[in-house]
């Protein structure tokens, strides 16, 4: 699998809640040398969720190239958060 793509699901936090712990994103991230591009766009992913992924998508042994997070709100701070992850590891593009 190289792409996951869960945009248009409107998935609220509660959603996010009982998902995340079944799906284990975070740790797919890590242990599925061959998904390059995740779109999560249109959710409704709370910003602890949004960075959660995020600081998964930055460890070294994430092969994960794109991270698509279209139509997702949050902070400022939230933001400039990514940024600092997508710095951190140059290989790794976060679209918002």
């Amino acid at each position: 699998m190289s792409l996951l793509d869960l945009h248009y699901q409107q998935l609220g936090d509660a959603r996010w809640a009982e998902l995340l712990p079944l799906m284990r994103l975070a740790a797919l991230l890590l242990a599925n040398h061959s998904l390059i591009d995740l779109d999560l766009s249109n959710n409704c992913m709370s910003e602890v969720g949004v960075m959660k992924l995020a600081e998964s998508a930055q460890q070294p042994s994430c092969p994960l190239e794109k991270l698509v997070l279209y139509d997702i709100y949050w902070r400022e701070e939230t933001e400039d958060q990514l940024r600092a992850v997508e710095e951190k590891k140059p290989g790794l593009q976060i679209i918002c």
